[in-house]
C-alpha cells in the first residue's frame, strides 16, 4: 500500500565551522550542519566547488529525505557562502532558509521533567488496567499522583 504524506514548509539553518586544520586534498573545507527545530538533521562537508554529505547511521529515513531535499534547495547558496567565507578567512557562517518540502519530525525521545532524567521502570498489570491506564493519561499521570501522594500519611 502506498502512502503519500503531506510534506511542509519549515525553517532550516545550516551553521559552517571550519578548524584550522580541516582540508580536502588543497582545499580548506567546512563542516556544514543542517538544523531545524527539532534538531540536527544531517552534516556534509563543504569546499567553496562541493559539498560532500556525511552518512549518520543513527539518522531516520525522513531526517535523510529531508537532508537531501534540503542539500537540493540549498546547494548554491551553500556553496557561495563556503566561498565567501573562504575568501574572507572567517571560521564561522549562518545561513537560514524557509524550505518546503520538509516532513514534519518531531524531536526524539520524551522531554525531561525540571531537567532531571526520567528511569524506566516496569509493572506488571492485566490488559484492562493497562487500558484503563493509558485513559487516565499513561506515564504522566502516574507521575502526577506520586508527586501528589503524602508520604507521612501512606
Amino acid at each position: 500500500m502506498t502512502v503519500t504524506l503531506k510534506k511542509n514548509i519549515v525553517d532550516v539553518r545550516v551553521e559552517l565551522r571550519r578548524n584550522d586544520n580541516d582540508y580536502i586534498g588543497e582545499d580548506r573545507f567546512y563542516y556544514a550542519y543542517f538544523f531545524t527545530q527539532a534538531g540536527c538533521f544531517g552534516s556534509a562537508k563543504v569546499t567553496e566547488k562541493e559539498i560532500f554529505p556525511i552518512d549518520v547511521p543513527s539518522n531516520t529515513t525522513k531526517e535523510n529525505e529531508n537532508f537531501k531535499d534540503a542539500l537540493v534547495q540549498l546547494k548554491d547558496d551553500i556553496l557561495r557562502l563556503a566561498a565567501f567565507l573562504h575568501r574572507e578567512e572567517e571560521n564561522k557562517g549562518d545561513l537560514e532558509s524557509s524550505l518546503s518540502l520538509q516532513w514534519a519530525i518531531a524531536k526524539r525521545g520524551r522531554p525531561a521533567l525540571d531537567d532531571k532524567p526520567l528511569v524506566r521502570t516496569t509493572i506488571l498489570l492485566r490488559q484492562e488496567e493497562k487500558d484503563k491506564l493509558k485513559l487516565l493519561g499513561g506515564s504522566s499521570w502516574i507521575r502526577n499522583q506520586i508527586r501528589m501522594a503524602r508520604i507521612g500519611e501512606l
